[in-house]
């Protein structure tokens, strides 16, 4: 979900007709910031696991299905403004859940205010919260 939630965040926010640029100074520079999207999005996915090519290979293939998908359908973007969530849930919080003290199933009644929540989410969360 984590990977998902990255994917949409980041969706148009380069695609692939960008560097289609007339001039070889702005070219230079938008692939300067496209590096520094890359580096972004690698330092928010180092921390799902220890061996760092797997998190550049998850990296990369976000960042290939981003263009894949701006190709396809350009008119399709996500939201530029949760990358600040992706960023703090990736790099500090993390994404696996602590080891809790008491190992032992929720009861009947924990479930459903368990689902209940995860409803109020769902109907709740809007994917382009401040449209500008």
């Amino acid at each position: 979900m984590f990977i998902l939630f990255a994917f949409y965040a980041g969706l148009g926010s380069y695609k692939p007709t960008d560097f289609a640029v007339p001039t070889d100074e702005a070219f230079f520079e938008l692939l300067g910031y496209f590096a520094l999207y890359v580096g972004f999005l690698f330092l928010a996915f180092s921390r799902i696991s220890e061996n760092r090519m797997t998190s550049l290979l998850i990296t990369l293939s976000v960042v290939a299905a981003q263009f894949v998908v701006s190709w396809i359908r350009p008119d399709i973007e996500g939201y530029s403004g949760f990358l600040v969530f992706v960023f703090v849930l990736g790099r500090f919080l993390g994404i696996y859940h602590p080891e809790t003290q008491l190992d032992e199933p929720l009861d009947l009644k924990r479930q459903v205010l368990g689902w209940i929540a995860l409803i109020i989410f769902v109907l709740s969360f809007s994917p382009r919260p401040f449209l500008l």
